[in-house]
């Protein structure tokens, strides 16, 4: 079967799984995706269920073959964790898709950043495209409402995709260590009003601005 995106599969899973009143549910895939390589093969994938436009083959299109990518596809749904006589039921959110993909860079000793994306699968505000080195590798967000409702998923569903061949050519195989320090850190809580304008990049990057910020793991 040549898919050209994993999302398809795993959020039918997805919604197998909350047919069967399974609520707090994780899941991910590994595997290849292939996509034309030509433009107007493209634009004939794009089109062809909606019958909008006409596009015509090109000799290159009819020879040539399409690319293979590697793709790593991941959703999350449900409650942070697990419910408990002491904790009230918090549900997952972007940001915890976020640092899902944050920690999963760093244990490749990669460092990302991340920018808006003009993803349409996923909702406006809450998506972001992963890049490093200036190349996007992937993209984290919300998954929006009117796929969410294509699929009868019920609740927020958070999605992450991950192009794998990008990732293993970027990471390094070396482990980075640092000596213990000689003195306990201290954590502090602070939260911030700003104005809704303002986007977390933004946010981000003024707080990472100060020599004496480190980010606790």
């Amino acid at each position: 079967i040549y898919r050209t995106s994993l999302r398809a599969g795993v959020l039918t899973t997805l919604a197998n799984n909350q047919k069967h009143e399974e609520a707090d549910i994780r899941l991910f895939e590994i595997g290849k995706i292939f996509l034309p390589q030509y433009p107007s093969a493209i634009a004939l994938s794009q089109n062809a269920e909606s019958g909008e436009g006409e596009v015509k083959q090109s000799p290159q299109d009819k020879e040539g073959l399409p690319h293979e990518k590697e793709m790593l596809c991941a959703v999350l749904s449900g409650s942070r964790r697990e419910l408990s006589w002491h904790d009230n039921k918090e549900l997952l959110d972007f940001f915890d898709a976020k640092g899902v993909a944050e920690r999963l860079l760093e244990q490749l000793g990669l460092t990302s950043t991340f920018e808006p994306s003009d993803d349409e699968g996923l909702l406006l505000g809450r998506r972001a495209d992963v890049i490093i080195g200036g190349d996007k590798v992937g993209v984290v967000g919300n998954l929006h409402s009117k796929v969410a409702q294509g699929f009868e998923l019920s609740g927020l569903v958070c999605l992450i995709e991950m192009d794998v061949e990008k990732l293993m050519n970027k990471a390094s195989g070396a482990k980075r260590y640092q000596p213990i320090p000689r003195f306990p850190s201290i954590t502090r809580d602070i939260a911030l009003v700003i104005n809704e304008q303002v986007t977390f990049q933004e946010t981000e990057a003024i707080i990472q601005s100060f020599p004496l910020v480190e980010k606790n793991h």
